[in-house]
């Protein structure tokens, strides 16, 4: 009889135990477009530096010389700081997940100059000819999953070396920056 009283306890409260506790939820971004670093730990977004970067054209001898279109944001480090030792993973929400994330999110490394973190998107020869896009030159691989029920989780596919950094994806004009510093050690 006690066996039974206590198999009678275990397969009623064993249930409430073990599938009434609530499933931890994904936490996701609240805004298409917007770049979150991922705490694995946690769970937790992390907000990353939002920058409107600004475009100019630079020409070097009135053109003779060829020129450069270029992208710029303020400040020559980021006040978002990662160590390169630190395991990177970004979240975006998107409009749909059916998209493929490598034709929507674009991943740069910026270049600190003058005061100003910095891509070169095109450049041109004497007089404009020749012209060229070169972002592929400061594009970062990455791998991206399905996240939650609305966004993907980005992954760069190497550790990303010190220096700055840009995440965006089309529709939304801002960037999300983020800077890489030396792993704890290496100072």
């Amino acid at each position: 009889m006690k066996l039974t009283v206590a198999a009678v306890f275990v397969l009623v409260l064993l249930p409430n135990f073990a599938f009434g506790q609530e499933a931890k939820k994904i936490q996701e971004p609240e805004y298409i477009g917007v770049f979150f670093l991922l705490e694995p730990d946690t769970g937790t977004l992390i907000p990353l530096e939002r920058q409107t970067p600004e475009s100019k054209i630079n020409v070097k001898a009135m053109g003779f010389g060829g020129g450069e279109s270029v992208l710029e944001v303020k400040g020559e480090k980021s006040v978002v700081r990662f160590r390169a030792d630190q395991k990177l993973e970004f979240v975006v929400l998107v409009a749909s997940q059916q998209t493929d994330p490598q034709g929507i999110i674009q991943f740069f490394s910026l270049e600190s100059k003058k005061g100003k973190r910095r891509l070169v998107v095109a450049k041109a020869g004497s007089m404009g000819r020749n012209g060229k896009s070169v972002t592929s030159e400061r594009a970062i691989p990455f791998n991206a999953t399905k996240y939650g029920v609305s966004s993907f989780r980005i992954v760069p596919v190497q550790r990303l070396a010190p220096g700055e950094y840009a995440l965006g994806a089309p529709g939304n004009h801002d960037g999300f920056c983020f800077g890489i510093d030396p792993a704890a050690g290496n100072d």
